[in-house]
């Protein structure tokens, strides 16, 4: 008995992406399916609309006129709807009611990605469009670019339902010392810190909160997942814990140096890093120790004052530094429970985090 879906009163959307449509009754695969493309799929003529028609295998040559093609729906696009709505249709069958409205806007955007990326694609791998177009030859490259609305819409609908897995992931860092450093860190064959994007806010005044939260927005706003990292330099942290809230940032997703990166740094490797770069080469870790650990702040100023070493110019040197150096024995220091309790290896589980969904 073919399964059927009753999907009476819900809406999908229209092929402008603007106006909705109501629909009634009960859908199989191939009925739902079937709908799909007949909404949001247009009939073109393929080789006028892409340059792939000459080995695409979906392409449909008249007859009596082989140089000649038909008027189709573009296959790439009919299939890719067609094994979606296939692959997904139990889970269609099994969501909530609220929930599927999401399921059909992301079937929409699918159809748009799918569609937009042929079409473009096909023009790009077309010399003969490459020529027409001449001088405004870049605004075919542009047109990929914008495909990002598409895909941006798509993780939107799709990021209420936890089965398609479909939330990126963004970190914002206070500084660029901290993204350099978790960009660094890893090593082949240790599989350390997720594909993330990472975003630098930028604290200590060099952004407003007010700007910090609508950057934030924004992403949420897209559908990623949000972690943040941020340095108390010692005092209050109400202004971060407040724009964390206001922005809809999960609490659990947020972490802070109590000072600043460097502070964080185990004074060992903090040591090991800077005499990597040439600096303090006489310096004993046990005086190194000695001087860091009795700080009640920030390092910086400490290193400065006790060894003339003024380090603020070499920043991001110094971040790259540690991720190297860290790199060279990371395997024994993630399996090292003292140094995972330092404020430095609770950084790297938090940012290892973001790797799985919560």
């Amino acid at each position: 008995m073919t399964e059927r879906m009753d999907l009476t009163g819900c809406e999908m959307l229209t092929y402008d992406g603007v106006g909705r449509k109501k629909l009634k009754g009960r859908f199989s695969v191939e009925e739902l399916a079937t709908l799909f493309i007949e909404e949001w799929i247009p009939y073109t003529e393929c080789r006028r609309s892409c340059g792939r028609s000459d080995y695409c295998k979906y392409v449909e040559p008249y007859p009596d006129c082989p140089d000649r093609l038909k008027d189709i729906k573009c296959g790439v696009a009919v299939e890719a709807m067609r094994n979606f709505v296939r692959g997904t249709f139990r889970l269609l069958k099994g969501l909530r009611r609220p929930k599927i409205p999401h399921y059909l806007d992301g079937a929409f955007y699918l159809c748009r990605v799918v569609h937009g990326a042929e079409q473009a694609i096909g023009l790009c791998v077309n010399e003969e469009v490459v020529r027409w177009f001449g001088e405004s030859a870049p605004s075919i490259y542009g047109h990929i670019a914008r495909l990002r609305k598409e895909w941006d819409s798509l993780n939107r609908a799709l990021r209420h339902i936890s089965d398609f897995y479909s939330q990126t992931r963004v970190l914002f860092v206070e500084g660029k010392s901290e993204k350099l450093f978790v960009e660094r860190l890893g090593k082949p064959g240790v599989q350390l810190l997720p594909d993330l994007e990472i975003e630098v806010y930028g604290g200590k005044g060099n952004r407003r909160p007010k700007v910090i939260k609508m950057l934030l927005d924004n992403y949420v706003h897209k559908g990623y997942k949000v972690y943040i990292e941020g340095d108390a330099d010692g005092k209050n942290t109400d202004t971060f814990l407040s724009l964390v809230k206001n922005s809809k940032v999960d609490g659990g997703h947020t972490f802070q140096f109590s000072h600043d990166f460097e502070t964080g740094v185990p004074p060992p490797l903090l040591l090991a890093s800077l005499k990597h770069l040439g600096h303090l080469r006489d310096v004993t870790l046990e005086a190194f120790t000695e001087a860091v650990g009795a700080s009640q702040g920030s390092v910086l100023p400490i290193i400065k004052q006790k060894f003339g070493l003024d380090i603020e110019p070499i920043k991001l040197r110094l971040a790259k530094a540690v991720a190297e150096t860290l790199n060279a024995r990371l395997r024994k220091c993630l399996h090292s429970t003292r140094f995972m309790q330092t404020e430095l290896g609770k950084f790297i589980q938090f940012v290892r985090k973001a790797r799985w969904p919560d």
